[in-house]
């Protein structure tokens, strides 16, 4: 039992060492104990797994992010993914797709590892983590912001607000404060503004 407790919740450079450490940190903090028992098993796998191996279910950048951590390697990481998005076996052309679309993912996230953990807001972090894997036609993973960028968003925000009292206003910007609300597997962000009028907070 113990054993098993460690590969679900291991410590984050328990998967892979590297430079992204922080960033796994991140987002393994609030992933939900299904995905993290998913990473555990996909570190153990040698190879492609076998159909069945993934529950099909809705992925996140936070998932795939998460997931090729602990593949052993990219033709692993590959194949849960797939299973993971389509619930099929996949065909070479499938294969391709989900591969072009975690380097497409990992190259926008490379940016915020390279550049340290002060440097980019958490807020917007939080965001892109949450969206999901592959994007509707037409949309596009929410911009990284730097702590700049996001402390002159946020005061164009106060002032919006302040312009409109009394309305209910909801930028979809996560709250930094654990615990996070999420609805598993996917990251779910609401103001408790916007959670009240909605009726999913209660009090």
């Amino acid at each position: 039992m113990q054993q098993n407790a460690r590969l679900i919740n291991p410590p984050p450079c328990g998967l892979h060492e590297s430079s992204g450490n922080w960033l796994h940190s991140f987002a393994w903090k609030w992933a939900p104990r299904e995905l993290r028992e998913l990473c555990a098993k996909t570190k153990q796998l040698e190879t492609a797994p076998a159909p069945g191996f993934a529950l099909q279910l809705h992925v996140s950048v936070a998932d795939a992010f998460l997931l090729e951590w602990a593949a052993p390697s990219n033709s692993v990481a590959v194949s849960v993914l797939h299973q993971r998005t389509a619930g099929t076996p996949g065909t070479k052309v499938d294969f391709d797709r989900v591969r072009k679309r975690l380097e497409y993912v990992l190259k926008g996230l490379k940016k915020v590892v390279d550049h340290g953990q002060t440097r980019y807001s958490l807020e917007s972090l939080a965001q892109r983590l949450a969206s999901p894997f592959f994007l509707s036609p037409g949309s596009s993973y929410p911009e990284l912001l730097t702590a700049a960028q996001q402390a002159t968003a946020d005061a164009a925000r106060a002032k919006t607000d302040a312009a409109r009292p009394g309305a209910i206003l909801c930028y979809a910007a996560p709250r930094l404060s654990p615990p996070y609300p999420h609805s598993s597997p996917t990251f779910l962000f609401l103001c408790r503004d916007c959670a009240n009028a909605q009726g999913r907070v209660g009090g």
